[in-house]
């Protein structure tokens, strides 16, 4: 299957978040994870690769959500986009989402 341009970069990003979850020892965020309110682009939640790829676009739309600020695209996939907005779209004062987007975005930019 041919990927769209914008979807490697993003592909990666969504392994590093599941990275970062593992490294925290906290529950892997995916696009089907209840705090996000619905199931995002997945119709087998225990399907590990519609899990990755539901992920994946689902982080392509917080991206588009909170561009070009990538830091709240990322806070937003851990603890959901509704607390990034009710924190005035900055990164809500949770620890662990705190530790998470700093541990993704170093990963990230490595």
């Amino acid at each position: 299957m041919l990927m769209p341009n914008w979807y490697m970069p993003l592909f990666k990003l969504n392994r590093l978040t599941i990275q970062a979850h593992n490294h925290l020892k906290v529950p892997s965020v995916n696009a089907t994870d209840a705090r996000h309110g619905k199931t995002i682009w997945v119709s087998d939640r225990n399907d590990p690769d519609q899990n990755i790829d539901g992920g994946t676009r689902y982080l392509k739309h917080l991206i588009n959500m909170f561009n070009p600020n990538l830091d709240l695209a990322v806070a937003a996939y851990n603890a959901g986009e509704n607390a990034v907005i009710r924190y005035n779209n900055s990164i809500p004062p949770y620890p662990e989402t705190q530790n998470y987007v700093k541990q993704v975005l170093a990963l990230y930019n490595q």
